[in-house]
């Protein structure tokens, strides 16, 4: 049976503040803001779900979301770079694996498996409709044969409008529930949302500014 799988995007980061093309040149990778971090912490008691397994795109602020919101000893957390944002803006563009390896190494990540040129938008990388599509089924296709029952996939707008059927952005630290439609040998393996039963249940509105507010005096030092 095909795993369910809930879509989270990340939590604020530093280009969020002021969306627009001056804050998406000016940070390279950008990490959370403490309203970003304040968001991901929240999800540790308002994330109703217990996942089999965590993957999370390999830039700062997919891994800063996963590792503050959802990680834990018990649920394996692997780095995917088709999960990537979709665009090639400084602030879309991923560090270098020897950089990323040197800031995350307390939490046991494996680098390994991602290719060095990952960070180029190049290639199957590219930021084109044509590779976003490829890109967005080649992983649906591979959420689709795993045996976890529950995946969270913590990514990016921009690549989420590829990768699930939604005509409503996600806001930062929102998620929502999908499931596999169709026949498994479908080329596609497209995802639905779940609609039925308590609206808590399908999708996440994202965390409460003034639950975040308050996490940011709780965590401030």
């Amino acid at each position: 049976m095909a795993p369910i799988i809930i879509c989270l995007r990340h939590a604020q980061a530093q280009h969020n503040v002021d969306p627009c093309p001056e804050s998406y040149s000016k940070y390279r990778d950008p990490v959370l803001t403490r309203l970003g971090e304040a968001q991901a912490r929240t999800l540790r008691t308002s994330f109703p779900y217990t996942p089999s397994l965590i993957q999370a795109s390999p830039l700062r602020r997919t891994i800063q979301t996963a590792l503050l919101g959802l990680a834990s000893p018990r649920i394996p957390l692997e780095l995917n770079p088709d999960l990537q944002e979709a665009d090639q803006w400084p602030c879309d563009t991923g560090s270098d694996i020897p950089v990323l390896e040197a800031e995350f190494s307390d939490h046991g990540l494996d680098f390994s498996h991602i290719p060095q040129d990952w960070n180029t938008k190049k290639g199957v990388y590219a930021p084109t409709p044509e590779a976003l599509e490829e890109r967005a089924r080649r992983v649906r296709r591979w959420l689709r044969k795993r045996e976890e029952q529950t995946i969270v996939v913590v990514t990016h707008g921009g690549f989420l409008a590829y990768l699930v059927p939604e005509t409503q952005p996600f806001a930062n630290a929102e998620w929502r529930v999908y499931q596999f439609q169709g026949p498994a040998s479908a080329e596609d393996a497209r995802l639905t949302r779940i609609m039925g039963g308590d609206a808590a249940d399908v999708m996440g509105k994202g965390v409460d500014s003034r639950e975040a507010a308050q996490a940011v005096e709780d965590h401030s030092v």
